[in-house]
């Protein structure tokens, strides 16, 4: 894998977790990659960030900002994905092996516990840079998010509810 797009899919990891709201947000750019495009990433970042109508130099500051922490981000990403590749493999195992999965489990657990702190610190420098109102929309749309996310859920939830009987039965 290239560095470019090994650092591409670094920071659009860093960028769903700092800011898991443009889901929520309509989408405004039009052109790949979003608003940040040459740093390779977009979509749910750009567009969250399109709709705060950053000033330049807040956007530059955001482009400084991530390509400050892409160094830091990129290892825990790696790590994340071995210990959770590390994971699906002791759960598949061939052979029930109760330490093996834990052992795996824990590590993801580290892992995963890792790379939050780094988003969380991410999110409060890029924070930094807005203002009062900016940080209002930013939390308004995070949000619409996380109402959005409860209701996929939760009809996920029912849908299985409802169907479960019928999956046991075509089998």
């Amino acid at each position: 894998m290239s560095l470019t797009r090994k650092t591409g899919i670094v920071l659009a990891s860093v960028a769903a977790g700092v800011l898991a709201v443009g889901a929520a947000v309509p989408a405004r750019m039009h052109h790949h990659g979003g608003l940040f495009g040459e740093l390779g990433f977009g979509g749910g970042m750009g567009r969250a960030f399109a709709s705060l109508d950053l000033t330049d130099d807040q956007k530059s500051q955001v482009k400084a900002i991530l390509l400050d922490e892409g160094p830091k981000v990129e290892p825990l990403v790696d790590g994340l994905l071995r210990s959770k590749k590390a994971l699906f493999e002791a759960v598949h195992s061939r052979t029930f092996d109760e330490k093996a999965v834990r052992a795996a489990a824990s590590d993801s657990a580290k892992a995963s516990t890792d790379l939050a702190v780094e988003r969380a610190r991410i999110e409060s420098r890029l924070r930094g840079i807005l203002t009062d109102e900016q940080q209002n929309r930013l939390e308004s749309t995070r949000r619409q998010f996380e109402e959005r996310l409860e209701r996929r859920v939760g009809l996920a939830r029912t849908i299985w509810k409802e169907h479960a009987v019928d999956f046991v039965d075509a089998l």
